[in-house]
């Protein structure tokens, strides 16, 4: 039986106990002493959150099985999540600035030709952008609504599916996981199947909330579609241990998104640092609600927030018909990927 301590920030150190059997060890450091950290979601509704007591790495305390994850994403997950099945331009337009965006950020680490993949590629922008640059690109997204809309309309060649699907061989030169990491089952399993993925010398970008950070109010952290919450210490432990080294961090520590560039390596055991656990803890504790709303750097990013937003908006429809335009007249570059085989049911 696991010994889960249940963290309360009123309670003294000897209530702060209680018994819970959770068969599953750590997916970064295989522990199982965990502590609940929240009992709910962002939107108020159950949900137990724990942190593990030996490296610090916060997941759901009962994560969901491979099915229920696949039944989500592929059935669920868009309505739950945006609450549209279709893209609304506005979704398009922000994705497409941040296809954009990843381009021009990652655009110096590449040679000319290197093949590009991305998981979970939503509406196909990122593989878009890339493939417009010169680059051969694919990608592979669960969700089936977003997938059609993004072969049919933007013309970018994804493959409906998961990763688990894909041949385990070596094709890729750049494997994007943007805001991934966090809603899978097992980021472990994951990251050594991506490693399967990469040519020798390949890298992989992560993109992911960043719990280092000040990312989401107190009580607004945590919400269901988010299986796992990584400071920069628990995610560039588990990617090293994975066969993958860090070789540039693009983002700053107080950054709200973790932004990383991982190349192929030996694996090797995790770098696990022996204050994780407190790193995790006093940043998940960092702030309250009011010192989180008055900060002046949150102040002025919902200034900013609410400019784009509402630059967005304006004439939406007619953006999207230019993004739509683009995608269907320019040259491009595509490296289709094959289709994935047909999963067998676990026993």
């Amino acid at each position: 039986m696991t010994v889960l301590r249940v963290y309360q920030p009123e309670s003294s150190e000897a209530d702060r106990q209680g018994l819970v059997q959770r068969s599953r060890p750590c997916d970064l450091c295989s522990g199982h002493d965990l502590e609940v950290i929240s009992l709910t979601d962002r939107k108020g509704k159950p949900l137990p959150t724990a942190i593990c007591i030996d490296c610090g790495l916060i997941s759901h305390l009962q994560l969901p099985t491979d099915d229920e994850s696949e039944r989500y994403y592929r059935d669920e997950y868009r309505m739950a999540y945006h609450a549209e099945e279709t893209p609304s331009p506005r979704r398009v337009i922000k994705a497409w600035e941040q296809g954009q965006f990843l381009l021009n950020l990652l655009k110096p680490f590449l040679h000319q030709g290197e093949k590009v993949f991305e998981v979970g590629a939503g509406l196909g922008c990122n593989v878009k952008a890339f493939l417009l640059a010169g680059f051969p690109a694919s990608g592979i997204e669960p969700g089936a609504s977003f997938c059609t809309y993004s072969r049919d309309t933007l013309h970018v060649p994804l493959t409906t599916g998961r990763l688990e699907q894909l041949p385990q061989q070596p094709s890729h030169d750049l494997v994007l996981l943007v805001h991934v990491i966090e809603h899978l089952n097992s980021p472990r399993t994951a990251l050594q199947q991506i490693r399967g993925l990469l040519n020798p010398g390949g890298r992989l970008y992560v993109e992911c909330p960043n719990t280092s950070a000040p990312h989401a109010a107190p009580g607004k952290m945590f919400h269901y579609a988010h299986n796992y919450n990584f400071t920069d210490q628990t995610l560039i432990s588990l990617a090293t241990s994975c066969g993958l080294k860090l070789t540039q961090r693009l983002s700053k520590p107080r950054d709200k998104n973790l932004r990383l560039l991982f190349e192929t390596s030996e694996a090797s055991q995790p770098l696990l640092q022996g204050d994780g656990y407190e790193h995790t803890m006093s940043c998940v504790e960092r702030y309250r609600r009011f010192t989180y709303h008055m900060r002046p750097s949150y102040v002025i990013e919902r200034a900013r927030s609410l400019r784009r937003e509402i630059a967005c908006r304006i004439r939406s429809q007619e953006k999207l018909d230019k993004i739509i335009a683009a995608c269907q007249t320019a040259p491009a570059v595509v490296e289709r990927h094959p289709e994935p085989p047909t999963l067998t049911k676990a026993a």
